[in-house]
């Protein structure tokens, strides 16, 4: 199917490579650690493994947002019907075990949520979001959990434009970082941000 305009779909293990471009362009390795945090960028590097892998895991899945009829990706979005088992998701299921509506209701993790440069702030985040709930809503899941570094205030007011709330804050690597809830019914404004 072509679209001309954003269009958000499954990813598929043919998108590994665009997903990993994506992503590596916002890495912005010629920036410090400091200053990524600042603007929002990505912090961990996402190779065609780590992609291909989370894409043929039963547990995750991610979305992309498709641009022109040649589809090209220009954004994406990670979910997980869990939170992974590493240290710094550590803080983020004690966060969760602390919320019952959370344990009640459902959860779908999501991010990162990335957007190619040349595209943010058009409102292909929120467009991203609002597929992650479609997605959370079929399974029955009535959150979506996010988190970020508290440094990062591009993340910061893109939670707060969803309406997100705030469920608690951690220290990993001496870094502050602030657990979200979104509802999945919460109506999403999509419209390009001011």
């Amino acid at each position: 199917m072509n679209h001309k305009g954003p269009h958000i779909r499954p990813a598929t293990l043919d998108d590994v490579d665009s997903i990993v471009h994506v992503v590596e362009a916002a890495h912005h390795d010629l920036l410090s650690e400091e200053e990524r945090s600042r603007l929002g960028y990505v912090h961990s590097p996402f190779t065609e493994e780590t992609v291909s892998a989370w894409l043929e895991d039963r547990t995750a899945s991610a979305l992309v947002c498709t641009i022109g009829r040649d589809e090209t990706v220009v954004g994406v979005v990670f979910l997980s019907q869990s939170v992974p088992d590493t240290d710094q998701f550590h803080f983020v299921r004690r966060t969760i075990a602390e919320s019952p509506d959370l344990i009640d209701q459902g959860y779908l993790v999501v991010g990162p949520v990335v957007v190619a440069d040349k595209w943010t702030g058009k409102g292909l985040g929120c467009m991203l979001m609002a597929g992650a709930q479609e997605i959370a809503q079929s399974n029955e899941r009535g959150f979506l959990v996010t988190f970020s570094e508290d440094a990062n205030t591009a993340a910061t007011r893109f939670h707060t434009r969803l309406q997100a709330v705030i469920l608690g804050h951690f220290l990993y690597e001496g870094e502050g970082f602030s657990v979200y809830a979104l509802a999945a019914d919460t109506p999403i404004e999509c419209g390009p941000s001011a």
